[in-house]
């Protein structure tokens, strides 16, 4: 199962990237140094790489037994490991013995946000171990 962006977090990104591109235009226009070019030629290269990596790899998935979330660092948990669900505002906090995982929930498609959390749910009803939601105002 595939968590995808909202297409909200990509169009954000791309405008970093060009909002990136102008500053360094300019930055250059003003004072053409070296460690000025490569700045005002890496941060848009960067912004418009981070686009393309959200686009071919989704924010969190899940197959395999296992749920990963596909950053620059990948964070992967075992399902079966999970002890604990917490919800905060517009976060989840899985966590093992050993780990953490935080999903914001506010970057992911409405269609992947359903989708992630019927399996958060199956795995619940699953009944492994003590696992329980808590809320902030818990």
């Amino acid at each position: 199962m595939k968590i995808d962006f909202t297409k909200k977090q990509l169009h954000l990104n791309l405008i970093y990237a060009l909002l990136f591109s102008i500053i360094g235009f300019l930055f250059l226009l003003r004072a053409p140094d070296t460690w000025m070019l490569v700045v005002a030629i890496l941060l848009p290269i960067g912004g418009v790489l981070g686009i393309v990596y959200q686009t071919q790899y989704p924010y969190i998935t899940i197959e395999n037994g296992s749920i990963r979330k596909n950053n620059l660092f990948q964070k992967e948990v075992q399902l079966s490991e999970i002890k604990t669900i917490e919800k905060y505002a517009e976060s989840y906090i899985l966590k093992t013995d050993t780990q953490k995982l935080r999903i914001d929930t506010s970057i992911i498609a409405p269609n992947s946000l359903r989708e992630l959390k019927a399996a958060l749910e199956k795995l619940m009803l699953n009944g492994t171990k003590s696992m329980h939601i808590q809320t902030a105002y818990s």
